[in-house]
Order: structure tokens, then sequence, then C-alpha cells
């Protein structure tokens, strides 16, 4: 699966002429809020906005609300947040007191008070109307305004909240990431390429002549693959293995017109319900300025069947880097296991046998159902009856349980599904069986199979 790949100068020289912005831009989101630096408070700390529009956004009359002030950040008139493009703001100093001097700078710098813990922050428009908000931690103990619905767990030192995806929700939008910042230079795709801007009259200006000497350029990222379960369906979906990790091999094609050997590191993050940093080695050499670069991850069995994402960045000798994603949809898999493979039941003096399961594996004699997959279950049962020779115990003569529940009799090989009784993702439950012996039956050693169907609850 090709992946659109970006790439970039090292030496930006650009004229443009803007001639008007516009006026109404309530879908600017915050992206990513870095409040726990490692160095530093003062001069450490940094928010990214983004603006998903289709046109740029004058932020003159915007400002940024914090625990500490309503208008702990204010814009001026020459902040401006390209169509599909991001805004980076950060503390006063932050150009040389950042955790990582191979972060990017910021658009812009203002002394900014951010709280560590049980704290927020809104992007407030010109109208004093909240535009967007994030806050982590309790809260009960957060001012109205700097959040949305339920605030994001926090983070720790050293790492952002990243947004990744938007439900009006900050606990379902935001994870733990490591800083991958991004500035008004981030290029998201060709839209925001010069020649798409909109046309400009320079008719009555001056011819100016210029000279332009470029001593490195930036990497370029060609494609990004992931192992493919399904390479008859259009993108790249994942199988989990029931109740083990999946094993995903990546491969990178990264190349850099100054020679191969220019590409230094390519580095992955793996956007989950968590965030993994993986380092790609150089697995073979396709040309004089391209290579393929690999490595592997792991996924649990138990990850919610969704779509995720990888992020890719790649550098170069001189810390030039560049980046790019690609997404990935792991797929449903509802899958089982008992504790043990065979049991055994005993005839009790009333003419009734048992067999009663608990929750834990240990115990092998006794039935425990494990869900190995990454969906709830419900389930259903169905059974052939027991045979000794030419006798016969009928299905009808058998019930089960789950757990606690009712007593259920088992209707031959008719299998309906019980959505009462549910199991969810890694959860264990006690199975039990029950026999009812007619008054009339041949003594011996009589077997057979039960056999348990589960399939995806649907809420």
């Amino acid at each position: 699966m090709k992946a659109e790949y970006l790439c970039k100068w090292v030496v930006f020289l650009v004229l443009l002429v803007v001639t008007s912005y516009a006026a109404i831009a309530d879908t600017l989101q915050i992206s990513q809020v870095y409040y726990d630096s490692i160095g530093t408070e003062s001069g450490g700390e940094a928010i990214e906005l983004y603006n998903p529009n289709n046109f740029a956004v004058n932020l003159s009359g915007y400002s940024i609300r914090t625990e500490s002030a309503d208008k702990d950040i204010t814009f001026g008139n020459n902040h401006i947040i390209p169509k599909k493009g991001y805004f980076l703001v950060a503390d006063i100093g932050w150009s040389t007191l950042k955790d990582n001097n191979s972060w990017v700078n910021a658009d812009y710098e203002e002394t900014m008070n951010m709280y560590n813990t049980d704290s927020g922050i809104a992007l407030v428009d010109r109208a004093s109307s909240i535009v967007d908000a994030v806050g982590w931690g309790d809260k009960s103990l957060i001012n109205d305004g700097l959040y949305e619905t339920e605030p994001s767990l926090g983070v720790k030192t050293g790492y952002t909240l990243l947004r990744n995806k938007d439900t009006n929700n900050n606990k379902n939008d935001f994870i733990e990431s490591l800083p991958q910042f991004r500035n008004n230079f981030f290029i998201t795709n060709s839209s925001n390429s010069l020649n798409n801007q909109n046309s400009l009259n320079l008719s009555n200006g001056n011819n100016v002549s210029i000279t332009l000497f470029i001593n490195n350029t930036a990497p370029f990222i060609d494609e990004i693959s992931l192992t493919d379960d399904n390479e008859v369906t259009a993108g790249i979906q994942i199988l989990p293995i029931a109740g083990k990790n999946k094993t995903v091999i990546i491969s990178v094609i990264a190349r850099d017109n100054n020679g191969v050997n220019d590409l230094t590191t390519v580095k992955a993050l793996i956007i989950a319900d968590t965030v993994q940093e993986i380092e790609l080695v150089k697995n073979e050499t396709i040309d004089s300025t391209k290579a393929l670069f690999t490595a592997v991850f792991e996924l649990p069995y138990f990850l919610e069947s969704d779509i995720y994402s990888v992020a890719v960045t790649v550098y170069d000798a001189k810390n030039v880097q560049v980046q790019a994603t690609a997404d990935f949809e792991y797929l449903q898999l509802a899958a089982i296991a008992f504790d043990n493979t065979a049991y055994t039941m005993f005839e009790a003096e009333n003419n009734t046998a048992s067999l009663l399961g608990d929750a834990e594996l240990a115990t092998l004699d006794k039935p425990t159902l494990q869900n190995i997959g990454n969906t709830k279950l419900s389930f259903a049962l169905a059974a052939k009856g027991l045979f000794n020779g030419n006798s016969y115990l009928s299905a009808e003569n058998m019930s089960y349980s789950f757990g606690s529940t009712n007593q259920k009799n088992i209707i031959g090989n008719n299998t309906v599904f019980d959505d009462h009784v549910t199991l969810d993702k890694t959860q264990n439950l006690a199975f039990n069986l029950f026999l009812t012996l007619p008054s009339i039956i041949s003594s011996g050693i009589y077997t057979g199979d039960v056999t348990l169907y589960a399939v995806p609850f649907e809420e």
C-alpha cells in the first residue's frame, strides 16, 4: 500500500501574498499539548493547533485560556494557520530551552502557564466562544470550559497529549505520545503546495532576480507497508492471533537525493491503544539514493478492532526529518478456549451427574471458559448426546449454566444464542454441565461431545 510522502527543502524561499482569510473557523482543533516538560517549565511547554479547513485562518483576536488566566496567550494579526496545516505556540525561550534540539521551532512564543495536574486549556475565538478544549486529570478540580465531556488521563513527564480522533470527549480523543511537533512548515498533503495558492496579480510589481543555492535536501518516504493478512481488500488488514500477540513487519522505503548514506535514522510510532516507538534498521540498499528499512512490533490479541495508524519519521545526517503516516485495520476476532480438552463426570446417588467449573485456569478438572479474542462474546451450545456402545443418553437429559446463571437445557444440535450471558475480552467464566439420568439405563462409561459456539455480541 503506497503511502503519500512528504518532502521539504532545508532552505525555504517563498514569496507569498495573502489577500484575505476566512472570518469563521469554528473547527480549529487543539492537536497536541506538551504541559510537563523535562528540562524546564519556563520555556519548555508548547501547544499545537490544527486547521482542518480548506482555507487559511488568521488567528488575530483568538486566545488560549488556562487555569491561570482567561487570556494566557493572545494571538496577533500576523499569526496565520494555513489550510490543513499546523501552528505551534510555545513558551518564551522555546528555541533554546526545548527538551530536544531537533524539535521544530515555534511559530509564536509567549509566556504561558499550564499546570501539570488536574488542569486544562481552551482555544477561544474573537467572540469569546470556546472553539476547542482539552483537560487532563480530575474534572472536579478543572475549571469549566477547559475540557470536553471527560478530561483525558494525565501523561508522564516528557510526553504529550496527542489528538487521535475528535468525538468531543477528551478521554476518548487524546492519547499519551512521544512529542512529534508540527509547525507552519509541516506539509500535510499536496494541497499545501504553492502551485495551488490563489493566483496573484503582480503585474505592477518590479522584477526581482533570485539565486538560490541548496546544499542539502530532505529525505523522502516513498512507501510504508505492513503485514497484510487480506491482500484482496484494499488497505492493510491485520488479523489477530487467538490468545497470542501478533507479530507485524513494518517496511519503509526511504530515499535521499544526497545519497543513500545520508539516511541515518528511521523511527515509527505505532499509535493504537498505547503508543509504541520503534527504530527500523536498514535491510537493503535499493540504489544510490534509496534503501529499505524494516522492523517488527507486536499487537496484543485483545486490542480492540479499529483503524489505527503508524507515523514514520526519517532523519538525514543533518537531522533534517520528514514524516508520513499509514493506517491499518485490526480485524475483529471471536475466539474461545477451555482450560482442558476433556472432563469426567460421575453419577451421583440421586440419578444425576454434574461438572462444576470455576474462573481459575489452574484447576484443570473444573471447566473454565476464556475469551482469547478481541470482542465481547455471546454463546450457544449443541450436543448429540452420550454413547456407550448401543446405549444412548439423549442431549435432552443435559443442561448447562455459565457462572451463577440459571440452568438451560441443551436442545440437541439446535444452536440458540443467549445474549444474557456474555464474556468480555481477556475475561474467564465458569462453565457448568448437568445430567439427569433415566431411571433405567445400562451401566458403563458414556462418552460424547458438547459443542460451544461463540459469536461477537451485538449491543
